[in-house]
């Protein structure tokens, strides 16, 4: 469990510079739920006064400043609840209906009916760190943007880079030297498919007067020339290589070239 389609479409398509930016949400609220709510928010409780609460700003999760966040700056409560079993908690756009954002497991706890569901001051934390290739710098900045903290701005460009070894969350491990030099190159992505988080690279990428190194992790940055903010990491197994001084490094643009993931 984690981002929503909505959710990994919206920064994919950010990120990768498809479309307009995703401007600001109308709002960040939890939600309760009895089942795994999937990619859509299913399973949402229903019956008593039993309704999503605001979670916007800093006044439940102060600032984020790292990979995750607790709400170690209010108590979440859910009044009057009906008689449920409560499996997960989720993240939406607005009170009612809107757009889910979120979801994660947790704890399951069975309530009464007219019961309080609460979240104690720091009992509950989202958590983007792990598995899902994301900066440093991107989960801070989505965090911030889901909560209502902060606008993530769109990147003003995308460069593709080559890494000998794990970038981690810092985009480390970046080739550099070789009679191109090496440089990041602008990559060309098909349109998004929706509900899938994904693109494909469509256009081939050539690295020319490579350094001799072994390639194995390929990242994204929002720049094309050195420095700026690292976003993402990717491994694709097919394309890991060895050259030598002098080689061309290629990405393909179809079949076994480069997907930009967002889970």
């Amino acid at each position: 469990m984690g981002a929503s389609n909505y959710w990994k479409d919206r920064v994919c398509k950010h990120i990768l510079r498809e479309g307009a930016a995703m401007g600001a949400n109308a709002g960040c609220f939890a939600s309760l739920h009895t089942a795994d709510p999937g990619g859509t928010g299913a399973s949402e409780v229903t019956g008593g006064t039993y309704g999503r609460q605001s979670v916007s700003g800093t006044g439940t999760f102060p600032t984020v400043v790292g990979d995750s966040v607790t709400n170690s700056a209010a108590a979440i409560n859910f009044t009057l609840m009906p008689a449920c079993t409560v499996t997960y908690v989720g993240f939406w756009d607005a009170v009612t209906t809107g757009n889910f954002l979120h979801g994660q497991s947790m704890t399951s706890k069975g309530v009464n009916a007219g019961d309080t569901f609460q979240f104690a001051t720091s009992q509950l934390t989202i958590d983007y760190s792990g598995t899902r290739g994301y900066s440093s710098y991107l989960t801070i900045q989505l965090l911030k943007h889901l909560l209502l903290q902060a606008t993530f701005g769109q990147p003003a460009a995308n460069g593709v880079s080559l890494h000998t070894a794990d970038p981690g969350e810092t985009g480390a491990s970046e080739c550099t030297g070789g009679a191109g030099p090496y440089a990041r190159q602008t990559p060309s992505f098909a349109a998004l498919s929706a509900g899938t988080g994904a693109k494909l690279l469509n256009t081939v990428i050539n690295y020319t007067g490579m350094p001799a190194c072994t390639v194995n992790y390929i990242g994204i940055w929002d720049q094309i020339a050195a420095g700026g903010n690292f976003l993402v990491a990717q491994t694709v197994a097919a394309l890991s290589k060895t050259v030598n001084a002098g080689d061309t490094f290629q990405i393909p643009g179809t079949g076994t070239g480069l997907t930009v993931t967002i889970s």
